[in-house]
């Protein structure tokens, strides 16, 4: 005849966590879409970096926005990334892409932070052609 009560019970605790999960990703979100908008707000006015350790170019970058979480994956190659790269009247959020273009890394936006890291499936592209 009808749903049986362990059935519905299910039904229910599914449901439940479908609209909790969506809740949680709208304010997920409306925090990555705060963080782009004040990230293409600040203006820098110059970057200058010639053969920088990464590390040193992204600790410039941090110095320039206190407030923004900028978490690098560690790995040994960007022991070995050295930066080169001239911007002027750049928004903080282009001089990221630049900068993790520009070392051949990737970033990804999450709910409290900018996470930069390897992109593996490059790396080891990279890594084939030099050993042509």
């Amino acid at each position: 005849m009808g749903m049986k009560l362990p059935t519905l019970l299910s039904l229910l605790l599914f449901i439940a966590c479908s609209v909790l999960s969506a809740g949680e990703k709208n304010r997920s979100n409306d925090a990555q879409k705060h963080l782009f908008k004040q990230a293409k707000e600040l203006i820098i006015p110059e970057i200058m970096f010639r053969d920088t350790p990464f590390y040193d170019a992204i600790g410039y970058i941090r110095s320039k926005a206190k407030w923004l979480n900028i978490v690098v994956v560690p790995d040994e190659y960007i022991n070995e990334v050295e930066v080169s790269l001239e911007l002027r009247n750049i928004t903080l959020y282009d001089a990221i892409r630049y900068l993790v273009e520009v070392s051949h890394l990737d970033v990804r936006v999450d709910e409290n932070a900018v996470v930069i890291f390897v992109d593996e499936e490059e790396y080891w592209d990279e890594e084939e052609c030099d050993e042509d």
